[in-house]
């Protein structure tokens, strides 16, 4: 589960996260955010910052392609966006919500991306005030996410996505989906999330959630990035 302190993203681990590889990447980049927060080497900093928010992006999409039955192989045959922007588009694709929410948090997106190009492609020299400025708008991203997969509906197209990202006391499903998505996700053999449908089927309990596992909306870019099963 990922929550915001300050700004920057923390992951808060269940027993099984440790065996998760993208959920590794995930608390490394945000553990080397702090400690290069830490020492006051801001330029590095923006790095670790920008990189943590784009691996958030891609682990919430690669749980919502799971979520539409995607399997580990799947990952390496369809057709996954080519950059972060292209998974922000899609992730905004599959939850749905109003341009209200998710404006802001492409904006804090773009912006924390430029911080990250000035940096490396331009040297241009930061200060702990940029710093400060990313982490101020960087929590919309996670906010947006968590808002929209808060939604029951929206929830249950997509109950690994919340169960991963929702905060527990908020998961908007019933404490029988909680129960079942904990021990898909606890299954032995599971190293990634992309390995849910490799390894266990779904559980009757959390099936009978789910009205249909095929992705709402029928637009083009929707049909890309999800295998829909009859």
């Amino acid at each position: 589960m990922l929550t915001e302190e300050d700004g920057g993203l923390l992951v808060v681990a269940e027993d099984f996260s440790n065996a998760f590889s993208n959920i590794r990447r995930l608390r490394s980049w945000d553990a080397r955010f702090f400690h290069r927060l830490s020492r006051g080497e801001w330029a590095e900093a923006v790095v670790a910052y920008e990189a943590s928010q784009e691996q958030l992006l891609w682990h919430v999409l690669d749980a919502i392609l799971v979520d539409h039955n995607w399997r580990r192989s799947d990952f390496g045959i369809q057709n996954l966006p080519g950059n972060s922007s292209s998974a922000f588009s899609a992730i905004q694709a599959h939850l749905g919500g109003s341009s209200k929410l998710w404006d802001p948090a492409r904006e804090a997106f773009t912006k924390i991306w430029a911080a990250r190009n000035d940096v490396i492609h331009r040297g241009v020299e930061v200060d702990s005030k940029v710093v400060s400025d990313l982490m101020a708008v960087g929590y919309l991203i996670k906010s947006a996410i968590d808002e929209r997969l808060k939604d029951p509906k929206v929830a249950a197209r997509h109950p690994l996505t919340a169960w991963l990202h929702v905060p527990k006391p908020d998961f908007p499903l019933s404490s029988t989906v909680e129960e079942a998505a904990c021990k898909i996700l606890t299954s032995s053999g599971i190293l990634d999330t992309r390995d849910v449908n490799d390894v266990t089927a779904l559980l009757p309990e959390f099936q009978a959630e789910i009205p249909a596992r095929a992705c709402a909306g029928h637009s083009k870019k929707d049909q890309l990035l999800s295998r829909v099963t009859g």
